[in-house]
This record gives structure tokens, C-alpha cells and sequence, in this order.
């Protein structure tokens, strides 16, 4: 007979005698202290046992100077607003690029999570102000107090190691590297009195290694399949972007030419093309409505229209924000999303935008594209190997300004291992 699953005895696996978790800290190796267009370059220890992906995060100092009391003010996520490229090295190889690095962070955060989680979360990453009595708003940005303004930060750092699905064997891996390219002051501050610096100090990238008995490790290595080869299945994002005019109307196609194996979703992201001002809003860190409640969004992937019938902001501008959701959460039922959207931030167009830190614009096209969504297997979603994704949008009244549209393509990305020469490659 079987026993009810309520009083089975548990059967646990044990560690081995010997294991153990070392908190490893990388630090630059170019210098202490950096300012804008400057990079971080840091390398990881590699060689000896299995990397924690969830372990992933940085810490940092950011001090910005020569700005009035109060007026300063930091567009965004501030933990992430400083990065503007993100780069993985393996053995001198990039295998990992990803320009506004800081708008897709800012993005994942705040269609992810809510207001009352980014406020349980405002003291890492930086939102509100010491100065000021916190609110709803405060989670959007922060205020900077009299100069100079010093203050740490931490967040998990997105990539390929750290979105891994399992435990990454660096024991197996060669020269690991990552460069973190800076942002300009004028798209990282939006106000009349913007700092006339900034400087990241005391910067440090922590992550876990776990280390097994070296038969954990013979073992994992014979795995690996006849090519002598270990996959392990990650994701990433691919971004780009194409311009849109001033007082742009009708019909457009704009091609971005990612060649990806398994796209799982897209994500518009539609800003003004200048820095931010205070005739221009929050700059890239507003995500607007190019077709102005009048018009509708629509993409095309090997020749398949994604969705079938176009996402209309004129008949129903809600229905977007339910296809975000199954973008982001797959079949995940789409009331028991978190969504930090407010209307305040959702309804902001080319024609009409907030200009404070407080109300960034926040309305984000997204769809699915996996074949099965949230399924375990290998590849999930579809090819553009053979042509370019299409953005098609149709703007029935005409563009306030001139609009970057940017493009992210989530992708699922196969990290392989050779366990004999250590050289890793990523198929995506």
C-alpha cells in the first residue's frame, strides 16, 4: 500500500561531509572611484565550485555634488540609473551586451513589483529621500538633499549567471568578466538644479560559491553529453532602438534585427528622444503612449503577427495591460500579478507627460511568444534567426515630439560547458 502524503517520512538527500558556502567579493580592478562614461570592470573567482545565482548582487556609494538643497532629482530606480551597458566576458569573449542596461532594470521592478514591496525595498535601492516624509510618489525616484549627497545602494545585478535556472560550475570555467558602463548626469537627473557630479565608490560585487567534495565535482563532469558539453538553460535580453519623429502619423514598420533562438516576449519601451528637462519630462526614463489614446500596437516575428488581432489604445487601452502581464508571468493567472502601474503613470502619452521625478511615464507594450508559456522544456519560445522583429505601430494622432522606440527581447540562453578545455559558449 502507499501511506497519504500528510504522514509519508520524508526522504532528504544529504550533503556531503565537506561542503561548504564562501561569500565571495569582486572588486574593481580599475580603480576606486568613477564618474560618468567611465567603466567597472570587475573579474570573478573561478576554477573551484558551483556559483548561487540567486546570490548575485552589488553595493555600492553614490555621492552626487553641486546641487541646490532639495532640488535635485534622481530619475528612476536610483541603484540602477547610473548603468548604461552592461557587458559579460568569458574567456575575452563577449557573450553578454546589453545597452540601457538601466531602463530594463527600471522596467523589470517597476512592472514587477508593487508600490508597498518598492517601498520595503526603498532604502536599498535608493527611492524617496531622508529629507522628506515618504509617500506613494516617493517610490519613483528620489529627491537629493544638500550637496554633497551621499548615500549607499544594493540590488541584484540581472545577467546571465545570475538568472541561471541552476547552480553555475565555475569550477568548469575560465576568465569571467563584467564592465558596467556609466550614464551621463543629464539623462540620470531630471531638474533645473542637476548635479554638476557624481562619483560611485566603494563599489563590490558579491555572489555565493558553493564548494562539494571534488567527487560532487567528477561526478557533475561525467554528465555531460557525448560532445562532452553541459547546458545549462538561462535568459537575457537582447535591447535596441529606432527613432520616430515629431508630429510622426499613420502607419510604421520598424525592423530590429535580433537573430535569437527562442524569443519568450517583447517589450516597447517609447521615450522622448531628449534628456530629461523640464520641458521634457523624465527623458528615456518615461515610457509613453506614441499613438496618443488613438491607435494600436502590434509585432511580427517570421512573418507571425504577435498578437493576432492589434492591442488598440483607442478601444481598449486596459486589454495592454493584461497582455504585460502574461509577457512577464507567462500562464501565471493575471489578477495575482504585483504591477507597480498607477493611471497616474500608465496613462502618460507624447502629447501629455508628467515632468517630475515623482510620476515617470510607465506604459509598456508587452506580449508573449512562447510556444508553451512557462513550460520547463529547453527552448520555449520562437526564432528570429531568419528575419527581423517587426514593430508595427499604427498612430492615428500625430506625435507631440520626437520618440526613441526601444525594443526588449527576453530570450532563453544556453550556457555551454565543455569540461575538458573550459570554454564556454552561449547558444541564444
Amino acid at each position: 500500500m502507499s501511506l497519504p502524503l500528510e504522514v509519508a517520512p520524508k526522504q532528504m538527500g544529504q550533503l556531503p561531509p565537506s561542503t561548504s558556502c564562501n561569500s565571495m567579493v569582486a572588486n574593481p580592478i580599475n580603480g576606486a572611484s568613477f564618474t560618468e562614461n567611465q567603466q567597472i570592470i570587475l573579474d570573478l573567482v573561478t576554477g573551484r565550485g558551483f556559483l548561487n545565482p540567486n546570490s548575485v548582487y552589488v553595493r555600492y556609494r553614490f555621492t552626487a555634488t553641486g546641487m541646490a538643497a532639495g532640488n535635485g532629482q534622481m530619475i528612476g530606480t536610483p541603484v540602477y540609473s547610473p548603468f548604461y551597458q552592461f557587458q559579460m566576458l568569458f574567456n575575452s569573449q563577449v557573450v553578454e551586451n546589453i545597452v540601457d542596461y538601466n531602463l530594463y532594470c527600471e522596467d523589470m521592478i517597476n512592472v514587477k513589483t508593487d508600490v508597498a514591496a518598492k517601498q520595503g525595498l526603498s532604502q536599498a535601492f535608493g527611492y524617496g529621500s531622508t529629507t522628506a516624509a515618504f509617500s506613494m510618489n516617493s517610490v519613483n525616484g528620489r529627491v537629493l538633499g544638500t550637496t554633497p549627497d551621499s548615500f549607499t545602494l544594493s540590488a541584484p545585478l540581472p545577467c546571465l549567471l545570475s538568472q541561471s535556472e541552476s547552480y553555475v560550475p565555475l569550477f568548469l570555467f575560465g576568465g569571467v568578466r563584467i564592465i558596467l558602463t556609466l550614464d551621463t548626469i543629464a539623462n540620470m537627473f531630471n531638474s533645473t538644479n542637476i548635479p554638476t557630479g557624481y562619483t560611485i565608490t566603494n563599489f563590490e560585487l558579491c555572489y555565493d560559491v558553493i564548494n562539494f567534495d571534488p567527487a560532487v565535482e567528477s561526478y557533475y563532469s561525467s554528465l555531460a553529453n557525448q560532445s562532452g558539453k553541459i547546458v545549462l538553460k538561462s535568459s537575457s535580453v537582447a535591447t535596441g532602438s529606432q527613432p520616430l519623429s515629431n508630429g510622426a502619423s499613420g502607419s510604421f514598420q520598424l525592423p530590429f534585427n535580433y537573430r535569437l533562438a527562442s524569443i519568450k516576449s517583447l517589450l516597447l519601451h517609447n521615450s522622448p528622444a531628449v534628456a530629461p528637462g523640464a520641458t521634457t519630462g523624465n527623458g528615456k526614463h518615461c515610457s509613453l503612449d506614441v499613438t496618443t489614446n488613438n491607435g494600436d500596437y502590434q509585432f511580427e516575428i517570421g512573418g507571425v503577427l504577435y498578437p493576432p488581432r492589434s492591442l488598440s489604445t483607442v478601444n481598449n487601452k486596459a486589454g495592454i495591460i493584461s497582455e504585460l502581464c502574461l509577457s512577464l508571468f507567462g500562464n501565471k493567472n493575471i489578477a495575482s500579478n504585483s504591477l507597480g502601474l498607477t493611471p497616474g503613470t500608465w496613462n502618460v502619452t507624447s502629447a501629455s507627460y508628467p515632468d517630475t521625478y515623482t510620476a515617470p511615464g510607465m506604459f509598456i507594450v508587452g506580449v508573449n511568444t512562447e510556444r508553451v508559456p512557462s513550460s520547463n522544456s529547453m527552448l520555449t519560445g520562437v526564432s528570429s534567426l531568419l528575419a527581423p522583429i517587426n514593430v508595427r505601430l499604427n498612430i492615428n494622432t500625430a506625435t507631440g515630439q520626437a520618440c526613441q522606440v526601444r525594443l526588449f527581447a527576453l530570450y532563453d540562453a544556453l550556457i555551454e560547458v565543455d569540461v575538458n578545455t573550459r570554454e564556454v559558449r552561449i547558444l541564444q
